[in-house]
């Protein structure tokens, strides 16, 4: 099912960091899924790194509530909670860049410049 997803739409996987990146394709080895060759990832943490000039990592939860949303419980550090946050930080890192670069789409200069 999950390959079917894959070649079907061609998702691109937005990461927090790259261990995401590198967890998710353990996962699909341990489930002997195989990696499509066209799968992208996108790594907000690089993305925020670059945007904003920061030297050092921004955490996630930072990130989340850089965007104005706020957690009324400890950050888990679960897949789930990681996916929801990950999800905000792009919604909020998204509706930034179109405001303040509404021009030119930042996001997609970077998706495609390999």
């Amino acid at each position: 099912r999950f390959e079917k997803l894959l070649e079907t739409y061609h998702p691109a996987i937005f990461t927090w960091g790259s261990n995401d990146e590198s967890m998710f394709k353990d996962t699909l080895k341990r489930h002997h899924l195989k990696l499509h060759p066209e799968l992208r990832f996108i790594d907000l943490l690089k993305l925020h790194k670059h945007v904003y000039m920061y030297k050092n990592d921004l955490g996630l939860q930072k990130a989340y509530e850089m965007y104005g949303n706020h957690s009324k419980t400890p950050q888990h550090h679960d897949a789930l909670d990681d996916a929801i946050m990950t999800r905000e930080v792009f919604y909020g890192f998204k509706k930034m860049l179109n405001q303040k670069y509404s021009s030119i789409n930042i996001l997609a200069l970077y998706i495609y410049q390999d």
